[in-house]
């Protein structure tokens, strides 16, 4: 693997520090779900659910190649659910290989839920982060703008980088896990849906006994602020990423990406990674890091029958002493 600013452009080194952290986002598609292909893009159309070798390869990729500490997940099924607690088959399958260390979170379903309902949660190493308090956001359960404003609930997550000496408070950051609603031409919706996870957000975490400004926002959106139509002008509003900015959230996935999933045309940049001002501080550079795999897009076909139709981005976080109030 290697790891581009750019669709098949700049390699940059993925390593990082000991005190440093690896946020990601990946969208896994139909993980325990059927219905992998279905969306058309590099592969066979319909691919079936993942063998264990599959399973154990992403957690090599996981451990090994992104080398993130936390990753916000989303297109996760639920296989089994007890109460609060809702599993997975074979999230539970990369857990086991990737060690007794990893542990993820998903959110608690209704009981009528459907086996391809899908959900967005968290994975991560217990050696570097604690999880301190992850719950689903509370939404409006509204339709407007052509779709459902959450068809999949936010969730929310309050970690702290852990100290192995336990001497320091170090970093506590919230992540906002979304997948807002499919089809880029939903501009409207996306743009009310994050409105109100941001106008929200202080309520939600007051809720969970969160004093934290150290926030970032992170997903698939489902939408590109930078694709053009053929006469040259952006196909879509960007006025979800014009409000954020002025709420104070950088999107860290600049255009030059390209892509962030393989459609046909590669020209797909729909996960992104807002951060808030507070967080913008204790981040490396200012724009994200993008995975894909090597000799590329030649291979994307193979990549995808194992891993995604997404490719993981990630940012990474500079561990130093907590310096807030919480």
């Amino acid at each position: 693997m290697r790891l581009f600013f750019a669709l098949f452009t700049l390699i940059i080194s993925a390593s990082v520090s000991a005190d440093q952290l690896r946020i990601a986002t990946w969208n896994l598609e139909n993980l325990g779900t059927y219905g992998r292909g279905s969306d058309g893009g590099h592969g066979d159309a319909l691919l079936a659910l993942r063998t264990k070798e599959q399973l154990n390869d992403i957690a090599d990729f996981i451990r090994d190649d992104l080398a993130s500490d936390v990753i916000a997940l989303q297109e996760i099924g639920i296989t089994h659910a007890y109460g609060p607690v809702s599993q997975n088959t074979q999230l539970d399958a990369i857990v086991k290989k990737l060690g007794s260390s990893w542990k993820y979170y998903l959110p608690p379903v209704p009981y009528n839920h459907t086996p391809d309902s899908m959900y967005v949660g968290y994975l991560w190493n217990t050696e570097k982060v604690e999880a301190i308090a992850i719950a689903p956001m509370r939404v409006p359960k509204l339709s407007l703008a052509g779709a459902a404003l959450f068809s999949r609930t936010p969730v929310i997550g309050f970690f702290e980088a852990k100290d192995k000496d336990e001497e320091s408070e170090l970093n506590d950051f919230v992540l906002v896990n979304v997948n807002l609603a499919p089809g880029q031409h939903n501009d409207e919706n996306h743009l009310i849906a994050m409105t109100l996870i941001e106008y929200r957000l202080d309520d939600a975490l007051a809720a969970m006994n969160i004093n934290e400004e150290d926030r970032i926002i992170l997903g698939d959106f489902n939408d590109d602020p930078h694709k053009v139509s053929e006469t040259g002008v952006l196909k879509y509003s960007p006025a979800m990423y014009y409000h954020m900015a002025f709420k104070g959230y950088m999107d860290y996935v600049p255009a030059d990406f390209k892509s962030t999933r393989m459609d046909t045309d590669l020209n797909s940049i729909v996960d992104h990674v807002l951060v808030s001002q507070a967080a913008q501080t204790h981040l490396f550079g200012n724009r994200a890091f993008l995975w894909l795999p090597e000799n590329a897009p030649e291979s994307f076909a193979e990549w995808r029958e194992t891993y995604s139709n997404h490719f993981p981005v990630s940012v990474v976080m500079n561990i130093t002493e907590d310096d807030d109030g919480d």
